[in-house]
């Protein structure tokens, strides 16, 4: 039992240099690919309004693009900025490495 205890330390230190590791993984992979997500994310909304632009009135067709224009750029947006929940991990992981 008190080699058990004594690894107790050791486990909960590697544990913990693990997730940190991981979550730093997960920071370099965000900031790598969210302009490439968030550009294709919005090519995919004005696509899709393009494929089903005939079902619309064609009064109707104007406002209905620029709706679909105004949610692509604000899906972009939200996509890019992952790049800010990426650096909150990083700093995450800096709290947890002072735990």
């Amino acid at each position: 039992m008190p080699m058990i205890i004594s690894l107790v330390p050791f486990l909960k230190s590697a544990i913990k240099q693990m997730f940190i590791d991981i979550l730093e993984r997960l920071r370099k992979k965000i900031d790598e690919n969210d302009e490439k997500l968030a550009q294709s994310a919005k090519e995919e909304i004005l696509t899709f309004y393009e494929d089903h632009k005939e079902k619309i009135p064609e009064e109707l067709q104007g406002v209905t693009k620029k709706a679909f224009e105004v949610l692509a750029d604000l899906v972009y947006s939200i996509i890019d900025h992952a790049d800010d929940a990426a650096g909150l991990l990083t700093e995450v992981a800096k709290i947890i490495e002072v735990i």
